[in-house]
């Protein structure tokens, strides 16, 4: 899975306020074990929520550097455990590569602001049931100084796209806010 996140300004006193747009896009192999003909998966695929294809890694990969040259994103994060190779390859295609490796010193602080944004709803999404799918498999853990983190091993199903948007949501954070527009709503 790779997610869009674009932020914009909300209020414009002395301290901005901000909402935040996130768009996910998920890639399932055709050969998936898993019976993509049972629901919510038979769904998704048809909505194409789930995009299924032979090579997913490339479809992603092709899709996200499309996406980033229409949304004129210049920062992708990616997960340098198994995402080394695409990391590399986005730095050769001129985009600045970020490594956000999983654990708690990186996704403590992003975790507790998307979620405190989800409550003053001002994080917003297309309407993706299947990223609200792996959003309620998700489980987060505190470490001794109750830093949190997802956890992969307890989770009941895929949260990658949870993951993503976090991932994505972080580094929207830390760029400059678009004037206006919308990420998602044509």
């Amino acid at each position: 899975a790779f997610a869009l996140c674009a932020r914009f300004t909300v209020d414009n006193s002395d301290v901005p306020d901000y909402r935040f747009e996130i768009k996910t896009n998920c890639y399932i192999a055709a050969d998936s074990k898993r019976d993509l003909s049972k629901m919510p998966f038979a769904q998704w695929v048809f909505t194409g929520q789930l995009r299924k294809c032979q090579f997913p890694i490339a479809q992603l990969k092709e899709d996200l550097l499309a996406a980033c040259e229409e949304n004129a994103v210049l920062t992708i994060g990616y997960d340098q455990y198994n995402g080394q190779q695409i990391g590399e390859e986005l730095a050769k295609e001129q985009f600045i590569a970020a490594s956000i490796s999983q654990n708690h010193r990186n996704f403590n602080e992003p975790i507790r602001e998307f979620l405190k944004c989800i409550q003053d709803r001002r994080l917003l999404h297309n309407g993706d049931t299947l990223l609200k799918w792996c959003a309620s498999n998700a489980v987060l853990y505190a470490d001794v100084r109750d830093h949190i983190m997802f956890d992969k091993r307890t989770s009941s199903e895929k949260i990658d796209p949870i993951v993503a948007a976090v991932m994505a949501f972080r580094l929207a954070s830390l760029s400059p806010a678009k004037a206006s527009g919308s990420l998602f709503i044509s």
